[in-house]
């Protein structure tokens, strides 16, 4: 285990992204623990443990995503100690259709949005409570980033026009809008600002607040991966099925046509039926 050991703190892996040492780290935790079960000094003809240590890892009730990154991990441990070992883990299909039925229902409907549009956050102060409602309906209505919310200065936001400019982003600067109701609250908030000041709380605290909130809401249930991020993905898709343009949905989101076709188009039932009745052209609906 020392030359495992040894190889994780080299600079090579030090170099790599936190998350990728983290979970380089569980695995060898893992490694380790199956050793210790089965008296194993050394890695000499590991390669026949293999299928038992995917079942050890299975029975840890990792997913089988994990399970398969820890064996490529370990498998990367060996081949750099000299046992290079030859094993693949294929995931069940009963957890591949519960991982995409958990994704499907990830993301916020009609009915979410508009509880969350609705919520006073009635503990907060008077000042958070108008800022925080500000916040939920901005993420909903331009699909910014929490990132992008929390560098916002008094002097991108355009109440006239009802305009706001991004300009922390990945194509600077860009315009976002927001709605006539999301102006008037916009304009009882900002007048005790500076022009050069942050208008809303910080990264950790805008998740936290969101995430608070979809507790609160009965929308968000441990690990579901629901949190202010979902907001943009309703955003895209929304005008997506609205009938806007993919290409300005791209502009306005700060992001490319590809990227919003791959990773953000999630229909709800009520947006496919739509569509679905205006071709066939039911007048029921």
């Amino acid at each position: 285990m020392k030359q495992i050991d040894d190889y994780l703190a080299s600079p090579e892996i030090q170099a790599l992204a936190q998350t990728t040492q983290d979970s380089y780290g569980y695995a060898l935790a893992q490694l380790d623990a199956f050793c210790q079960r089965r008296g194993i000094q050394d890695f000499t003809g590991f390669q026949e443990y293999m299928p038992a240590m995917a079942n050890f890892l299975v029975s840890t009730k990792l997913s089988g995503k994990s399970i398969q990154q820890y064996l490529t991990a370990i498998k990367i441990f060996l081949k750099r100690i000299g046992h290079p070992v030859e094993y693949s883990y294929r995931i069940s299909n009963h957890e591949i259709k519960k991982n995409k039925l958990k994704h499907m229902q990830r993301w916020l409907n009609e009915n979410d949005i508009a509880k969350c549009l609705a919520y006073e956050f009635p503990n907060e102060t008077k000042k958070n409570r108008l800022t925080y409602r500000v916040i939920v309906r901005l993420l909903i209505e331009t699909g910014a980033r929490v990132r992008e919310l929390a560098n916002m200065k008094i002097e991108n936001i355009d109440l006239e026009d009802m305009v706001a400019w991004i300009h922390d982003s990945k194509t600077v600067p860009r315009p976002v809008f927001f709605s006539p109701t999301t102006r008037d609250m916009l304009e009882k908030m900002l007048d005790k600002y500076e022009p050069q000041e942050n208008v809303f709380p910080d990264v950790s605290k805008i998740k936290a607040v969101i995430t608070d909130m979809l507790k609160v809401l009965g929308l968000k249930n441990g690990k579901d991966g629901r949190g202010p991020h979902t907001f943009r993905h309703w955003f895209c898709t929304k005008l997506f099925y609205a009938g806007v343009r993919l290409e300005d949905i791209a502009t306005v989101a700060g992001d490319t046509p590809e990227t919003i076709t791959n990773c953000y188009l999630h229909p709800s039932a009520c947006m496919l039926r739509e569509r679905i009745s205006k071709g066939f052209g039911w007048k029921e609906f």
